[in-house]
């Protein structure tokens, strides 16, 4: 269900190319990620439509196996844990997300989970119970122009707001994370505002409000 996408609200694989308008689209079940891309050469194009999903492991726009998704003006709000708003896993490929807000409740689900290039413009995003955005190996996060709030629960669980790492799981390759921020502003509500562990990083901010939960911009440490 991570990887290929089984359970699945709309599975789009194969090199198709899908185009959807004012849809609703709602799941129940674990790894029901509510519209995947799957595949090189496969292309979802998605736009002003509502995007809900409650169990485990089910994001709301879910890129696998090299898989494009453009996004315009989504509503998109995940309960479960492991369930990234905007999510990717094994294989990457490329987001790009226009406008919308993005909403994830559960714990382990950033608003962003990038195995991939993700781009996202003039969106709200935020994260109850979870990092804000997590970036992993070589691929990448670019904001422009966003409103980002981020954990809301308890410091002892050592949640940070931004972070860039390398889990060895194979999900990413070994490389540079990079995040990039143009205007907007950034808030974290707990932990560290960008937090590095186990790989070579590159943090890109321009222009951006930063409201700290702590006295730590950066921690790069070992993990």
């Amino acid at each position: 269900g991570d990887f290929y996408g089984q359970n699945a609200g709309l599975l789009v694989l194969n090199g198709a190319q899908v185009t959807i308008t004012g849809a609703n689209v709602t799941t129940n079940a674990k790894n029901g990620n509510g519209v995947f891309s799957y595949g090189e050469g496969t292309v979802i194009t998605i736009s002003d439509s509502v995007i809900r999903t409650s169990a485990d492991n089910s994001g709301g726009i879910q890129t696998t196996g090299g898989g494009t998704t453009y996004a315009t003006n989504l509503d998109i709000e995940t309960q479960g844990n492991s369930a990234a708003a905007i999510r990717t896993d094994r294989g990457g490929g490329t987001v790009v997300v226009q406008d919308g807000v993005y909403v994830s409740k559960g714990t382990g689900s950033p608003a962003i989970y990038s195995t991939a290039d993700v781009q996202v413009t003039d969106a709200t995003l935020t994260a109850q119970a979870s990092e804000g955005v997590v970036v992993e190996g070589k691929n990448s996060v670019s904001l422009n122009n966003n409103m980002q709030g981020t954990y809301q629960g308890d410091e002892t669980e050592h949640i940070h707001n931004i972070m860039l790492y390398q889990s060895m799981s194979g999900d990413a390759d070994v490389g540079t994370s990079s995040f990039t921020a143009q205007g907007g502003s950034i808030v974290a509500q707990a932990g560290d505002m960008f937090y590095v562990t186990n790989t070579h990083s590159v943090i890109n901010l321009s222009g951006v409000a930063l409201t700290l939960a702590n006295e730590n911009l950066l921690t790069v440490a070992g993990n």
